[in-house]
């Protein structure tokens, strides 16, 4: 009898030694405590999770990239690397894992494993309709990234680097 409450004894040790590690082994969310400080601005007007789990933020001020511990933000600058506006309006992601942000002044497409930066106005590409971008979409099925504009809808096919 003795030999068997052990048995038992042991067992239960190792049940409740096995559910700690399980709880030390979840993954920790994140947490937005200090949100206010690290944006650039109050005003966000978009908010999007890409397909590696970053948080983007597209703020009156810039575009942020959260990790879950830090952020990154983008903002416009006075030379050609930079975003082509700091009014982020509307985030989206490509098949290939680019960030698309349009802004009320063109959009641009954002590498983020080497952050290059390749923005996209209408002095430039005479089919984009305008430079205020409400919303953008991507359809996997096509490629093909549709534009919103105050002026109208544009098209620009991903794949072959070009608008249609």
């Amino acid at each position: 009898m003795l030999s068997s409450c052990k048995h038992y004894i042991i067992l239960l040790i190792c049940l409740l030694l096995s559910g700690k590690l399980l709880a030390y082994n979840q993954a920790i969310p994140p947490t937005f405590e200090n949100i206010r400080q690290e944006l650039p601005h109050d005003i966000v007007h978009d908010i999007f999770e890409d397909s590696n789990g970053f948080i983007w933020f597209a703020t009156k001020d810039g575009l942020c990239r959260y990790d879950g511990e830090k952020f990154i933000v983008y903002r416009e600058l006075l030379d050609q690397k930079s975003i082509s506006n700091g009014r982020i309006l509307c985030i989206t992601e490509d098949h290939q894992g680019n960030i698309w942000a349009g802004t009320e002044k063109g959009f641009n497409k954002i590498n983020p494993l080497s952050n290059e930066i390749h923005s996209f106005l209408k002095e430039s590409y005479p089919l984009l309709k305008d430079n205020h971008i409400h919303d953008l979409y991507f359809s996997r099925e096509s490629g093909i990234l549709r534009i919103a504009t105050k002026s109208g809808i544009s098209l620009y096919d991903v794949i072959n680097e070009k608008f249609i």
